[in-house]
C-alpha cells in the first residue's frame, strides 16, 4: 500500500517502477511463502483432529509428570506479535520470551495443590493454595 497526497501531481512511470522494484524482492521468497501456506493447512488440520481425539481419551497416569512438564516448557517458544498489513507487510506490536516455567495443579476441595512443577518458579510440588483467600492471586484468578 502506497499513500498518494491529494493535490500532488503523482509521475506515474516512477511511482510504478519503485513499486516494482520493491516488490522483486519478495519473488525470491515466493517458494518458501507457498511451503508456509501448505503447512499452515496441515497443522490446522492437526489441530482439529487432536481437538476431537482428545476428549476420547482419558489418560490414568503419566510415569513421568516432571519430564511431560519439562518437554511442555521446552517448546513454548518466545516470538512476535504483529499486525498483518496486506499479505506481505506486518508491524511488530511487541514480544515475548520463551516459557519459563510450568506448574500443573490439582484441585482438592477449596485448594490447589501443586501436583509437579517445572523451571523457574518458586511453587514446589504438595504447596497449598487456598482458593478462598481474597488476598491470594490464585482465588482471584481462579473465580
Amino acid at each position: 500500500m502506497k499513500e498518494l497526497q491529494l493535490g500532488v501531481a503523482t509521475e506515474w512511470k516512477s511511482f510504478f517502477s519503485d513499486i516494482l522494484r520493491q516488490g522483486i524482492v519478495l519473488i525470491p521468497g515466493r517458494e518458501k511463502a507457498v511451503e508456509n501456506e501448505r503447512l499452515a493447512a496441515s497443522y490446522q488440520d492437526f489441530s482439529e483432529f487432536v481437538s476431537a481425539v482428545t476428549g476420547m481419551l482419558k489418560i490414568e497416569r503419566i510415569p513421568n509428570l516432571r519430564n511431560l512438564l519439562a518437554e511442555i516448557r521446552s517448546n513454548l517458544k518466545g516470538g512476535e506479535i504483529a499486525q498483518m498489513l496486506g499479505s506481505y507487510t506486518q508491524i511488530v506490536q511487541g514480544r515475548f520470551r520463551d516459557c519459563s516455567a510450568v506448574v500443573l495443579f490439582k484441585r482438592r476441595e477449596q485448594f490447589m495443590v501443586c501436583e509437579e512443577a517445572d523451571g523457574r518458579t518458586s511453587i514446589c510440588k504438595g504447596e497449598t493454595f487456598d482458593l478462598f483467600n481474597p488476598d491470594s492471586y490464585v482465588a482471584v484468578t481462579s473465580t
